[in-house]
């Protein structure tokens, strides 16, 4: 028997892979936004689009700054993936006060977060308004990946899922 879904009616699409967006604000101030709303949608040119609140600082910064990093978080980052998307980076430092460690990117200015499992450096294709988001389009400029965990695709890596609320987990391939 099926059930209607009333609330939340895009959790069908869940589990997503979570993503660490990193950004920069005019004046090289890092900020940092739990997403799980984030897809590839070209190879050429090869393009990633991130959906981002209106009200997010990140967005912000992506708007003025013109690119961004998509760092995909290891498990024993889970407690910066909770935090980053429970606090708003127009009231706290998140970098600062939850003591995440950053790295130079190799062709952006906006840090990229160390110990995660991938990166994937963009500037910033276009945008545009859907609903109460943004869908940002990023050319991607760089990937990369720790190599244990990836053969042309993922190989069992310690890498999250956002089931809806605060609910991560992992997924493994059958």
């Amino acid at each position: 028997m099926l059930k209607k879904l009333e609330k939340y009616p895009y959790r069908l699409l869940h589990p997503k892979l979570v993503a660490l967006i990193t950004s920069r604000d005019e004046k090289g101030n890092p900020n940092v936004c739990t997403v799980a709303w984030i897809m590839p949608v070209s190879i050429e040119p090869p393009l990633i689009t991130v959906a981002l609140q209106k009200k997010h600082k990140t967005t912000d910064n992506i708007i003025k700054t013109k690119e961004f990093i998509a760092n995909i978080p290891k498990e024993n980052q889970l407690e910066i993936v909770k935090k980053c998307g429970s606090k708003s980076g127009w009231e706290i430092d998140k970098i600062k006060e939850y003591s995440i460690k950053t790295e130079g990117a190799k062709r952006i200015e906006t840090p990229k977060i160390s110990g995660s499992a991938g990166y994937i450096e963009c500037e910033l294709y276009s945008y545009f308004e859907a609903g109460d988001h943004y869908l940002f389009n990023g050319k991607i400029l760089i990937a990369e990946v720790e190599d244990e965990y990836f053969e042309e695709m993922w190989i069992n890596p310690p890498i999250l899922y956002h089931f809806g609320k605060d609910v991560y987990g992992r997924v493994n391939r059958i």
